[in-house]
């Protein structure tokens, strides 16, 4: 019951939901400064910013100079969010990596990105969380499931297509969807196209089914939300009516 309470008092709460944030580039930086003024001239602060990788332009390499790179870039975006002050101290920072990040092997799930990296980081941003991929975010009754993996991509290149799908009015994006609901698990993929770490298979199922699942392309770095029932329809409609994510 305390929980619905707070659900109903915070309708004006909204995430932020970004993905392939190049934090070696200027203009990200750029962008990022802009956007955070404007949240803090409105005094319009999000609850929570998902930062999803890749964080660097290019694959993370495990090098001296690659890895003070890496370091670098959480350091910068460490000491812009540091010039507005309400929202280090009011948001929540999750990041969440790219295939092309720390500990790229290819399997799922993969590893949150290492303090080494990241410390400087949350000495300047106290609320901010490094997850693995895919993480689970629990908002009071809510629970959103965020995943950067291009699966309807992998679905598309191993699909054989009948005259009948080819005529389905179904898109491929509600296809997958309905296939991850019916496995209940992330990667529906034989282990040859998708390695899994057998020790952490769990962290990839979908039981019992979250409200949402936000999933995001490696190719056009957009994204496609599944949902599940009236009251997670109703945080998907919060979402995109917040004029600042786009997952169409």
């Amino acid at each position: 019951e305390t929980i619905k309470r707070y659900e109903n008092e915070w309708k004006n709460t909204f995430f932020v939901i970004m993905s392939d944030l190049w934090l070696d580039q200027s203009k990200t930086l750029a962008k990022l400064r802009a956007m955070f003024k404007h949240y803090q001239d409105k005094n319009l602060m999000p609850f929570v910013f998902v930062l999803i990788g890749n964080f660097l332009s290019e694959p993370f390499v495990n090098i001296e100079t690659h890895s003070a790179k890496y370091r670098a870039a959480f350091d910068n975006l460490g000491n812009l969010v540091a010039e507005f002050p309400s929202i280090a101290r009011y948001s929540h920072f999750v990041f969440v990596p790219g295939c092309s990040d720390f500990c790229m092997s290819g399997r799922s799930p993969q590893r949150y990105i290492p303090n080494m990296y990241t410390s400087r980081l949350k000495s300047k941003i106290p609320k901010a969380v490094f997850a693995s991929n895919p993480c689970r975010i629990k908002y009071c009754s809510q629970e959103i499931v965020i995943f950067r993996e291009d699966i309807v991509y992998k679905v598309k290149r191993n699909i054989i297509r009948t005259s009948n799908l080819l005529n389905a009015q179904e898109s491929p994006e509600i296809q997958v969807a309905k296939t991850l609901l019916q496995q209940s698990h992330l990667c529906p993929f034989p282990l040859f196209m998708k390695p899994i770490y057998k020790d952490y298979d769990y962290t990839l199922r979908l039981y019992p089914v979250p409200d949402v699942v936000v999933d995001f392309r490696q190719v056009d770095t957009s994204g496609w939300f599944i949902g599940l029932g009236q009251e997670s329809l109703n945080l998907v409609m919060v979402l995109k009516n917040s004029n600042v994510t786009s997952y169409e």
